[in-house]
């Protein structure tokens, strides 16, 4: 079972960690253990779980990578291909939320409709991530689907240059390309596009792109080391190592002298971020890939698979619209409460998933975009 796993790309385990990094953002935003009642430690440790988002921007590496990197083709029917199987997975479920959120918005009087017709447009764009002045319009936690959908489009472009250029510095080169972009517009106020540094190592994926290429990493040494039981324990040796280094980097982020309340605004902290953290979280997945252990066990059991199956409309809906009608019903920050939201959460994502986000994917991958380029000329 582990071999046909392996060869098909499919991995239930991975799966059932985006549901792990989805929980975790959602701590991040509603974290529950109030410092006066679990320590001052305790509360900014899980309020650092924004690395649900490092998660899913290396997951995102390997995958594609693992996928892609051995029979990608420059050529219109490859493309076609690839950009039908992406935009089926990210895009039906997102634009009929976005929509959804600036119609309620729209009717709430929150915006007006001029600006709500230009939001909405820079957002089922995607193109709202490359400005700081927009990026958390809409659904605010849909700036990082501008970042993985920019990894996307460059993916087959950094494939190519693998086969002729080592793929270590290219990580180096993009984020050289985000410096340059911040150096020629960082003077011109245009709802801040690429405004300074800052904004281009937190929200963008120049910034970001070494936590893409850790998965991408991990792909090359996975397929040039085909027989990796020896290389691998039988126990949970890298899946421990993972973990503790993903909680260390947790308590870097602690121990690092605040600069600003909120996530990881502060120079050290990215760094650790977006380059030490992602080797960690490669590393764990190494070892849920090969190694035999608990936590295996559990990310790959039908639970945790359904859950990660939904974990991007979770993702979506944790945050926004819907999150603020259940806390309107249940008004009480009650344990209780929070928990009942999060489980309602998971509900709703559960039911998109099977009855809208599932059969839309189905539909458009059957679409012969080829066949109907065909016919119309």
């Amino acid at each position: 079972m582990k071999e046909l796993e392996i060869r098909e790309g499919y991995f239930p385990q991975l799966t059932g960690i985006r549901a792990i990094a989805a929980f975790m953002v959602y701590i991040h935003h509603f974290n529950p253990f109030a410092e006066r009642y679990f320590g001052k430690f305790t509360h900014d440790f899980f309020g650092k779980f924004h690395i649900g988002v490092t998660i899913f921007f290396v997951l995102s590496g390997f995958l594609i990578s693992y996928r892609y990197l051995d029979n990608y083709k420059f050529e219109k029917a490859w493309f076609i291909n690839y950009i039908q199987n992406r935009a089926a997975r990210i895009y039906p479920v997102y634009f009929l939320l976005t929509t959804l959120t600036f119609i309620v918005q729209y009717i709430n009087g929150d915006l007006g409709i001029v600006k709500t017709l230009i939001l909405f447009g820079s957002n089922i764009t995607f193109i709202r991530g490359f400005f700081d002045e927009l990026k958390f319009t809409g659904i605010a936690q849909g700036w990082s689907l501008t970042v993985e959908e920019t990894f996307y489009f460059l993916a087959p472009i950094i494939f190519l240059f693998s086969k002729k250029f080592r793929i270590y510095w290219q990580p180096a080169f993009l984020i050289l390309i985000g410096i340059l972009i911040v150096c020629i517009f960082q003077n011109f106020d245009f709802f801040g596009f690429f405004k300074d540094f800052r904004f281009m190592f937190l929200y963008t994926f120049f910034g970001r792109a070494f936590e893409f290429f850790c998965g991408i990493f991990l792909t090359l040494y996975l397929k040039k080391n085909k027989n990796l039981k020896n290389h691998f324990s039988s126990g949970i040796q890298k899946t421990s190592f993972g973990i503790i280094g993903i909680m260390v980097c947790i308590i870097g982020f602690i121990l690092v002298k605040r600069e600003a309340e909120f996530g990881i605004f502060q120079p050290l902290r990215i760094f650790i971020n977006n380059i030490i953290l992602p080797v960690f979280i490669a590393l764990l997945f190494g070892g849920l890939i090969y190694e035999n252990s608990w936590v295996k066990n559990i990310l790959q059991s039908s639970l945790f698979e359904w859950l990660g199956k939904s974990s991007y409309i979770f993702y979506l809906i944790h945050f926004g619209i819907f999150h603020s009608a259940l806390t309107s019903i249940f008004k009480s920050n009650s344990a209780l409460n929070y928990i009942l939201i999060f489980i309602l959460l998971n509900i709703i994502s559960l039911l998109i998933y099977k009855f809208i986000e599932h059969p839309l994917n189905r539909i458009i991958r059957s679409i012969n975009f080829l066949k109907s380029n065909t016919a119309t000329r």
